[in-house]
């Protein structure tokens, strides 16, 4: 079979014509979205995996007598997993909304 009766045989069954509207005939920005969507996910993961090491550094570091030379080291340092837990979070959570807004049309990566 030639490329384009593949192409006639996939708008003609109920699947290809589903993919068609979902996909808005625009195939090169769909492997965009997924990217966005997998890339988020693989970020959550790795970052949530990595947080218990950034929480022992901390609190390694938390434990030595001369920490800093002023009275708030020690609250900045307690600051140092939050603030990378929210930084993972927000970066992961960012490009699947991205993604997911763009299957719907809206956002940066949305139909044009």
């Amino acid at each position: 079979m030639t490329i384009q009766e593949y192409r006639t045989l996939g708008e003609s069954t109920w699947l290809g014509r589903r993919l068609g509207l979902v996909l808005g005939g625009d195939a090169g920005a769909i492997d965009a979205r997924i990217g966005a969507i997998i890339g988020g996910v693989i970020t959550l993961v790795i970052g949530m995996v990595l947080a218990s090491t950034v929480n022992t550094q901390a609190a390694a570091t938390g434990s030595a007598a001369n920490i800093g030379s002023f009275t708030g080291a020690q609250a900045l340092n307690d600051l140092i997993p939050l603030v990378y837990i929210a930084a993972i979070v927000m970066v992961g959570v960012g490009l699947i909304g991205m993604g997911g807004a763009g299957y719907m049309g809206m956002g940066p990566m949305g139909r044009r």
